[in-house]
């Protein structure tokens, strides 16, 4: 995505998705534009493999609320795969119970040699507000939301509780 405006709202209404079946790479990537969701797993982005690698880029501006709701999301359940999700400038704001900034997740692999899950942040701002709850019927508690794994910039949490 090279610039624009992209607004959804509803259930799993993502705002760019890339969703790869074969043994290629899934790969999006926002240089500029904004990105506004509204809604139980609205992602921002999601970039999704079934057997290939995962990556995706973030410099644009995206704006998640909803729970579940992450900002930029790569996921792939090969294996021996490389998922990578990173934000380079731009912002990133979620708002919901576990509504992460950036997430890099290998799913699914029966083994983790050669797995590599990486989330990062070498620009840009992120800003989370999460919360916590109660699963009914089951007494769970679900966590709030986090930024990144690892990050070099600013990140700010709101809400209790709400990893940075």
């Amino acid at each position: 995505m090279n610039g624009g405006t992209v607004n959804t709202n509803g259930y799993e209404s993502y705002g760019l998705w890339i969703d790869q079946e074969t043994t290629s790479t899934a790969t999006a990537k926002v240089t500029s534009g904004t990105i506004t969701t509204q809604g139980l797993r609205a992602h921002g982005v999601l970039v999704e493999s079934t057997v290939g690698d995962a990556s995706v880029t973030s410099a644009g501006t995206i704006s998640t609320n909803g729970d579940s709701a992450e900002g930029i999301y790569a996921i792939s359940s090969g294996t021996g795969v490389t998922v990578l999700a990173t934000q380079t400038g731009g912002s990133i704001t979620t708002k919901g119970i576990n509504a992460d900034a950036v997430v890099a997740y290998a799913d699914g692999a029966t083994t983790t040699t050669g797995v590599k899950a990486v989330a990062t942040q070498s620009g840009g701002s992120i800003v989370t507000t999460g919360g916590s709850t109660t699963v009914p019927f089951i007494g769970t508690p679900v966590n709030g939301s986090s930024g990144l794994v690892a990050q070099v910039g600013t990140v700010s949490s709101l809400g209790v509780p709400s990893g940075g």
